[in-house]
């Protein structure tokens, strides 16, 4: 019997490691081989490849090139750091990503006399391999580091008057529009509502839902992690939101109807020292330790008796003898892996296999200066770079180089 032949998309894969192979590189690799051969340009062009390719891609941390006294340099590097075992090397390679001003020196070439630092281009958020920056008060930028393409979201403000204030609350992908999003929670003359930006956009869109005021002297509690939210099932989940205040639950966003609810919160002692995180599968929330942390799990996810229980106790072997020192939960990865670390050390525990992986560790004076966020090198292609203006003043002091 003559066997059926496999099609992916529209590539005739039977018999073919081609295709696997290719599948396993790095992008940059993968644009070179597209140059062999019409075949291997016809595979590393396919959308499919592309999709499928961006989701075996290994997890990359993403944290600061400073060490020592950083707080005086006047030039930031952000590198990406492989966490995947099979990358694991003495020294891990740290691949450089961009370069841009840590202050706002207007020239000068010294920090702001009032003591005050003037954040340049903060990394925001990443999803699906694109990281937002955001430079001044509102004006984002997406940016992919493998493609340098780079593009901007419609300004907040649009030439009127600056918001009292507004807050970055979420960064994600609206499934059915293709769209990437930034929700902004912003208050107004004592008007409080929520802003949508799309990517490419003309204008921001207000959301008709109800808003809740962040409280003056609650800011910093409630903002810390409103951007590094855990998003599982087409939601976005935060310990620590204005939505959730009033109940003390959790506040979760749904991508697609773009509508609040809210959901039982973990048992933590205290959500300002917890993290929220999802991996492939579970909604877990963290509880620090003095020697590292505990991992709750979400059970039965959006059925009426949803439950955590506490289902791991995570030790870090470099936090013994470290006081003060608070471990920061980064992502959950695939195959049940955790990304954690703290100023000192950087590891991955599978939850599966119970068992912690070292990626790199450092002593003092050194320190890593980490980042909530995670990097999965995607080549797909989006049409907002191909249809966005660009203006070389944008960004004149961001160097992008990966």
């Amino acid at each position: 019997m003559m066997k059926q032949r496999q099609t992916v998309g529209n590539l005739d894969i039977d018999g073919d490691l081609t295709y696997e192979i290719l599948l396993r590189l790095p992008a940059k690799t993968v644009l070179r081989c597209g140059a062999v051969c019409k075949a291997w340009r016809h595979i590393t062009t396919n959308l499919t490849f592309l999709s499928d390719h961006a989701h075996h891609r290994p997890p990359e941390a993403l944290l600061y090139n400073s060490f020592g006294k950083a707080t005086s340099k006047i030039n930031m590097e952000l590198d990406a750091l492989s966490v995947a075992a099979h990358h694991q090397a003495a020294v891990p390679e740290r691949r450089r990503l961009a370069c841009f001003p840590r202050y706002k020196n207007r020239g000068t070439g010294r920090l702001p006399r009032t003591g005050v630092s003037e954040q340049y281009c903060p990394l925001l958020a990443s999803c699906n391999g694109l990281l937002l920056f955001r430079k001044g008060i509102d004006h984002y930028v997406i940016y992919n580091p493998v493609t340098r393409q780079w593009a901007e979201f419609p300004r907040l403000t649009g030439g009127r008057n600056l918001m009292e204030c507004h807050r970055e609350s979420g960064f994600y992908f609206h499934p059915q529009s293709g769209e990437y999003r930034l929700l902004c929670h912003c208050t107004m003359n004592r008007a409080v509502y929520y802003m949508v930006l799309s990517v490419g956009g003309d204008e921001p869109r207000r959301l008709d839902v109800e808003a809740t005021e962040i409280e003056l002297f609650s800011t910093t509690q409630y903002t810390r992690s409103m951007m590094t939210p855990g998003a599982l099932h087409g939601h976005l989940h935060w310990l620590q939101h204005p939505e959730g205040r009033l109940t003390n639950h959790m506040a979760v966003f749904n991508m697609v109807d773009e509508t609040f609810k809210q959901m039982t919160s973990p048992p933590v002692t205290s959500k300002f020292f917890a993290d929220l995180l999802a991996t492939d599968k579970f909604l877990m929330a963290s509880e620090f330790t003095d020697l590292g942390v505990d991992l709750w799990v979400m059970e039965g996810y959006g059925a009426m008796d949803d439950r955590w229980e506490l289902r791991h106790r995570v030790v870090l072997p470099w936090m013994r003898g470290v006081t003060l020192e608070r471990p920061l939960l980064i992502e959950g990865g695939n195959d049940g892996d955790v990304i954690m670390g703290t100023a000192y050390g950087l590891g991955v525990y599978n939850v599966k296999s119970k068992t912690f992986r070292i990626v790199i560790t450092v002593k003092p004076p050194d320190a890593l200066l980490l980042s909530r966020n995670m990097l999965r090198e995607s080549l797909v292609p989006h049409t907002f770079f191909d249809n966005q203006q660009h203006h070389p003043t944008c960004l004149p002091l961001f160097h992008f180089l990966s």
